[in-house]
């Protein structure tokens, strides 16, 4: 959506207790983040932890588990949905977004 382009690698440096509490991630997986702006240490994570990374499935929909299910209950478009085209979650969030 913003700061990386399709293809490019990123790299994220992230605390490493975040790495020994389970927040992992595997070669090749496919997620949607949302980070925090790096510290003065060069540091990042999700936004909200778990909250803040979605699951991208092979389609490009994004998955959403049962914890973003009930915080976006309420939105207009992804209010109920377990999965979301990527066209739609954008959306949202560029709505909510401008919201702010």
């Amino acid at each position: 959506m913003r700061g990386t382009s399709a293809g490019q690698n990123l790299t994220i440096h992230e605390w490493a207790g975040l790495w020994n509490r389970g927040e992992r991630y595997r070669v090749g997986e496919r997620v949607l983040l949302f980070l925090y702006s790096p510290s003065r240490l060069g540091l990042t994570s999700p936004v909200a932890g778990p909250i803040g990374r979605f699951a991208i499935k092979d389609a490009g929909e994004i998955l959403l588990t049962p914890l973003h299910i009930h915080l976006l209950a309420t939105d207009p478009i992804l209010g109920g949905k377990t999965i979301a085209p990527y066209a739609d979650f954008s959306l949202a969030v560029q709505r909510s977004s401008r919201e702010e």
